[in-house]
């Protein structure tokens, strides 16, 4: 992990994966689905065996606002920094 700010730090993608691996409801394996949308990275998990779900979002929902012109999301604070592969800048 690497602090990239006060309020962000690059992770993993890896790293991240593996917090979604196991159910928080019984502790099986789960499916895990990802989707990255520009700086926007959404992880899905679902639980075969429970049908537990839960989904995670790289920024908090009261930093995106939608675009009424062409309903698109649009990040308030945006960062500058060069992407890293395999690894996500996250705001905390």
């Amino acid at each position: 992990m690497l602090l990239v700010s006060a309020d962000e730090v690059v992770v993993k993608l890896e790293c991240l994966l593996q917090l979604f691996q196991k159910c928080l409801a019984c502790c099986s394996e789960c499916s895990i689905s990802t989707e990255r949308d520009g700086w926007f990275f959404y992880v899905t998990q679902k639980c075969q065996q429970c049908h537990y779900s839960r989904n995670w979002v790289s920024h908090p929902t009261d930093q995106i606002i939608r675009d009424p012109a062409d309903n698109q999301e649009v990040r308030l604070h945006c960062s500058h920094a060069h992407a890293r592969p395999a690894s996500l800048r996250i705001h905390i």
